[in-house]
């Protein structure tokens, strides 16, 4: 019997509007989750008052926030807790990821490892 995956949201939060296309069409052609693309801290914060997402792909350079402050502040509201968060960036704070036990990839990133990672940390939740 094929086990059945059920579509989930993954936001990403990216302000490099070609890069942001790309990893929208990676979630689409490569998964059976749905992608959401915020540009910047302000667009993430209110897109989550109307979805909940499964998983935050999140830049570290966004134009009005960092990364970590930007998951710092997406975990803190509830229901959001749990979600968690791969940093797809090309500059990121180990120390902060690794205190928060975050997930990081840098830019350029391997297609076939980001497919793994997401599938992986989708599958535990």
């Amino acid at each position: 019997m094929e086990e059945r995956r059920t579509t989930r949201t993954i936001l990403v939060i990216e302000d490099d509007l070609t890069l942001g296309e790309i990893l929208l069409q990676i979630v689409r052609d490569e998964t059976p989750h749905q992608g959401l693309l915020a540009r910047n801290g302000r667009q993430a914060r209110e897109m989550i008052a109307s979805i909940k997402p499964a998983l935050l792909l999140l830049d570290y350079h966004l134009p009005d926030t960092n990364g970590v402050d930007l998951y710092d502040h997406l975990h803190a509201v509830e229901g959001l807790e749990e979600v968690p968060a791969l940093f797809v960036s090309g500059c990121v704070p180990l120390d902060e990821v690794k205190k928060r036990n975050l997930i990081s990839l840098s830019k350029p990133f391997d297609l076939d490892e980001l497919l793994h990672i997401i599938e992986q940390t989708l599958s535990i939740i």
